[in-house]
């Protein structure tokens, strides 16, 4: 288990993005409920097939915030490095996974149920697909966060005695002395964000044509907007970014027409430190 003041910390950060967010499933679902009767669809596998969908979608989002909250706090708290962390990170992320699984499952089988009764289980079905998913990428996550954690503690145990240097954003060339230790933050150069910029202004100018729930299409406007202005700014703050980038790249990673800005997004997130799949 991770020290009691990381577990709090990590726990405070995930219930903290899980406020609001049925209450936004609602809205999405009216919306499918809303569509499906303007289409005369309402009753119809279609119908039920898009609610599994979106749940399933939105426990791939939790997933995500999971597995940041969880190695970024560990990641920044911990002082010493237990042998057991993969594990211990593993076993605390599926909790929180299959906690959120369970109640998106139910959710999905009486959404459904209420619009084609006795055929919910598909919608159930797609969730419960999405969670064995989920659970696998977490996994293959942590692992390569740690094995990146002890490279890097590795090689500051390895470096000789010497002044300590530690730099936040783009490099180019470190120059000091002997012995001197230079630490490298992740972060985009101005040539990075150079090449942002137009990925999201493209993006910003497609999204209306996204199939999806007018609820979500309007939040993702709202974040790439927001991702936009912060990669413009004289400063950008990295966490605030990377953060809003993950939530585009989650959302548009399933979406067909999307995938041009998923790849684009997700080359910049690897320099953030938030590998995406």
């Amino acid at each position: 288990m991770l020290p009691q003041k990381a577990h709090d910390l990590a726990r405070s950060l995930i219930h903290a993005e899980r406020e609001g967010r049925m209450a936004a499933l609602d809205t999405d679902v009216s919306s499918i409920y809303g569509e499906g009767v303007a289409r005369g669809m309402l009753h119809s596998t279609i119908t039920v097939q898009r609610i599994g969908q979106l749940c399933a979608r939105e426990l791939s989002v939790r997933a995500r915030f999971v597995e940041t909250h969880l190695t970024r706090v560990a990641s920044e708290t911990l002082t010493e490095l237990p042998a057991d962390l993969a594990a211990t990170l593993k076993a605390e992320g599926q909790l929180y996974i299959r906690e959120d699984a369970l109640q998106l499952r139910d959710y999905a089988q009486e959404k459904a149920n209420s619009a084609y009764a006795g055929h919910a289980i598909h919608a159930r079905e797609l969730v419960e697909s999405e969670e064995a998913r989920a659970i696998k990428r977490f996994q293959a996550n942590v692992d390569f966060f740690v094995a990146r954690l002890e490279t890097r503690i590795a090689q500051q145990q390895s470096a000789p005695g010497g002044p300590n240097i530690t730099v936040h954003g783009a490099v180019g060339a470190i120059q000091t002395g002997a012995g001197a230790v230079a630490n490298v933050w992740p972060s985009l150069s101005r040539d990075d964000l150079s090449r942002l910029g137009p990925v999201l202004e493209d993006l910003a100018a497609r999204v209306s044509s996204f199939e999806m729930p007018t609820a979500k299409r309007d939040e993702l406007k709202q974040v790439v907007s927001e991702a936009l202005l912060e990669a413009r700014a004289p400063n950008p703050n990295s966490t605030k970014l990377g953060g809003a980038l993950v939530a585009i790249a989650t959302t548009v990673q399933g979406i067909a027409s999307g995938q041009g800005a998923y790849q684009a997004l997700r080359d910049m997130l690897v320099l953030l430190g938030f590998p995406m799949p």
